[in-house]
C-alpha cells in the first residue's frame, strides 16, 4: 500500500526561513538549448545545457533521480520505463514496460494479481476479505465476490464493489515504474465492531489476501504499537519490496476534519494457516473510525450477526479458497471519475528495492522525479540540494543514512520551484508555497530499517 510519513527519530532537522530569490542581470545571454541527457543509468539520468554569458561559457546540470527509470528490453536495450497497462485481447491487462511486470485478471474473484520481480520472483495473489479482530473474536464483515476491472488512467485499474458485504469498497491498483500499489478504498461506512459484538477500544480493521506458490519474504521489523500489540515488517521478495503502509482519507468535501490530513499506520504480517499462506494488514480501528464516520451510510444495512462469523483469534479460520475460472470478461475503459469519490484507503506498495548504497555529492542538484529507494547505506554530502516535485510524487527511502554534512554546509531538501539554491530545474516557476527550505545540519551516521522523505508537500510545511 502508499509510502511516507514516518517520524524519523535522531535526525536533526531545521525549517528554516529562506525566501526565494530572483536576481536580476543585465549581462547578454545567448539562446540556449534545451537540457539534454548527457549520462543515465537504470535508476538515474544527467541532463545537461551550455549557455555563453558575455562571452563566458557556463554548463548547467542536474541529476534526475526516479527508481525503475530504464529497465532492459528483449534485445538488451536499456530503454526508459512507461507506466502503463495495457489490456489484452483475450482478457485481463498487462503493465510490462519496466523492470517489474503486473498481470491484472479481468474478474478478480476468478484471476489472481501476478507481479513479476526484477529478479524473476512470481508473486500471486488475490484479496480473500475484510474482517475485525478485537484480540478475542475475529469477525469477516465482508469477501471478495465478482468485480470486473476499469481501466481508468493509463496505469490504473479500480475493481468497483469488490465485496459481498453491505457497504460499499472497491480495490484500486495502480502500476508504476519504481513499484505498484494496491489500495482497499471504503466508499460507504462498515458496519461497527460493536455492532458485530467486539470491543471497539481493542478492534483493528484487517484486509486479508491470500498468496498462492509465493516464496516466503525475508521479514524485518519496522515499527510497532504498543497499545494494541502490533508489529509491523518490512517484507523483502528479492529485490521488490512491501513497505510501511498507511490509511487515510481521499476526496473528503470535510475540510475541517482534523483527520482529513492525517495518515494512520498499517500494520502488515504474513501468516501460514492451514497449508494456506496470507498478508494480514490491520490498523487499530479507533485511529480510523472518525474517518470512516465521514462516509456515506449504505442506503440498506442488514443486521451484522445475521451474516457475519465469529472465530477465536487463537484459531482462526480463514473463508474457503476457491479455484481459478476461465474468464472471458474484458477490462472497460472508463472515466477516470471513478475514483473520484470520497473514501479511507488502506494502502500498500510494493516497490523496486534493488539500488543500493547512494551518494548525494556536495554541489550537486538532485530532481527526486518518483520513488526512490535505496538499500545499503545512503550519504548526503554539504551542499547537495535535492529537489521534490510539489504535487508530493517524489520520496525517498533509505535503509541507513550518513550525513557528511554541517550547519555552514547544509545538504538541501526543497521544492522543484526554488531557485534560491542549486541549479534551476527548467520547468521551475521561482516561487515555491511558503518560501522554506528543510535542510538537513547534523553530522552523524543514523542505521534505521526505513525513512521516507517527502518534506515539502505544503501540509507539512
Amino acid at each position: 500500500m502508499k509510502t511516507s510519513n514516518l517520524n524519523i527519530p535522531l535526525l536533526a532537522l531545521a525549517l528554516i526561513g529562506v525566501p526565494a530569490v530572483h536576481s536580476q542581470t543585465t549581462a547578454t545571454v545567448s539562446t540556449s538549448p534545451a537540457y539534454q541527457a548527457v549520462d543515465h543509468g537504470a535508476d538515474y539520468r544527467v541532463l545537461q545545457k551550455v549557455t555563453v554569458e558575455n562571452g563566458i561559457t557556463n554548463i548547467h546540470s542536474y541529476n534526475e533521480l526516479a527508481t525503475g527509470m530504464y529497465f532492459t528490453n528483449s534485445s538488451g536495450q536499456l530503454t526508459e520505463s512507461v507506466e502503463q497497462i495495457s489490456i489484452l485481447p483475450a482478457g485481463g491487462a498487462v503493465a510490462n514496460q519496466g523492470r517489474h511486470t503486473v498481470s491484472f485478471p479481468a474478474d478478480i474473484y476468478n484471476g489472481v494479481l501476478q507481479v513479476t520481480t526484477p529478479d524473476g520472483l512470481i508473486l500471486s495473489s488475490r484479496p480473500l476479505g475484510i474482517s475485525y479482530d478485537d484480540g478475542s473474536n475475529t469477525v469477516f464483515i465482508a469477501t471478495l465476490t465478482n468485480s470486473t476491472g476499469v481501466l481508468v488512467s493509463s496505469n490504473q485499474i479500480v475493481y468497483p464493489n469488490a465485496f459481498a458485504a453491505d457497504f460499499k469498497a472497491d480495490l484500486v491498483m495502480t502500476y508504476r515504474r519504481g513499484g505498484f500499489e494496491c489500495d482497499l478504498v471504503f466508499r460507504t461506512q462498515p458496519p461497527t465492531s460493536d455492532a458485530c459484538g467486539l470491543d471497539p477500544a481493542n478492534s483493528t480493521l484487517q484486509l486479508v489476501t491470500e498468496f498462492f506458490d509465493t516464496q516466503d519474504p525475508a521479514e524485518t521489523p519496522c515499527g510497532d504499537d504498543e497499545w494494541f500489540g502490533l508489529q509491523d515488517e518490512t517484507l523483502k521478495f528479492g529485490k521488490m519490496t512491501m513497505t510501511h503502509g498507511k490509511a487515510f482519507v481521499v476526496n473528503s468535501s470535510n475540510s475541517q476534519l482534523p483527520s482529513a490530513k492525517r495518515k494512520t499506520s498499517v500494520f502488515k504480517s504474513w501468516l501460514h494457516l492451514s497449508g494456506r499462506t496470507f498478508l494480514i494488514e490491520q490498523v487499530p480501528l479507533p485511529y480510523i473510525a472518525d474517518d470512516l464516520g465521514t462516509l456515506p451510510l449504505t442506503a440498506s444495512v442488514q443486521k451484522p450477526e445475521a451474516r457475519s462469523q465469529k472465530f477465536a483469534s487463537n484459531d482462526r479460520q480463514m473463508p474457503l479458497a476457491h479455484k481459478l475460472v476461465s474468464d472471458t470478461n474484458q477490462i472497460l475503459i472508463a472515466s477516470a471519475d471513478l475514483n473520484k469519490q470520497p473514501g479511507v484507503v488502506l494502502d500498500y506498495n510494493e516497490i523496486d528495492s534493488g539500488q543500493t548504497d547512494y551518494t548525494f555529492a556536495s554541489g550537486q542538484t538532485y530532481f527526486i522525479g518518483g520513488w526512490v529507494s535505496v538499500s545499503g547505506t545512503t550519504t548526503f554530502g554539504g551542499g547537495a540540494v535535492l529537489k521534490f516535485p510539489e504535487d508530493g510524487s517524489g520520496s525517498l527511502g533509505c535503509t541507513t543514512i550518513v550525513c557528511s554534512n554541517s550547519a555552514y554546509s547544509p545538504t538541501v531538501f526543497t521544492s522543484e520551484d526554488d531557485n534560491s539554491v542549486g541549479d534551476t530545474l527548467p520547468w521551475s516557476t521561482g516561487s515555491p508555497p511558503g518560501g522554506k527550505l528543510l535542510i538537513v545540519y547534523l553530522i552523524m551516521e543514523i542505521p534505521m530499517n526505513w525513512i521516507i522523505a517527502d518534506f515539502i508537500t505544503p501540509e507539512r510545511r
